[in-house]
């Protein structure tokens, strides 16, 4: 288990996706993972999140579930 859970709720956040995730992956900390939380969002939030899937592996899990309000 990684020491640190970055936990990202989104919902139609896919603009702002990529430079959260970059700012993760360019802390000089590195035992973390990025939980991803899509809420039902109805932009292109899962073809942004998909490079990075790929790039980080493991260490990112993307959760997409129905929108909760």
């Amino acid at each position: 288990m990684p020491k640190v859970d970055i936990i990202i709720p989104a919902y139609n956040a896919a603009r702002y996706l990529p430079a959260a995730l970059e700012s993760v992956a360019s802390q000089t900390f590195e035992d973390w993972r990025i939980l991803l939380i899509d809420d039902g969002s109805t932009d292109d939030t899962p073809d942004i999140v998909a490079p990075f899937i790929d790039r980080f592996g493991p260490r990112l899990q993307y959760i997409r579930q129905q929108n909760r309000g």
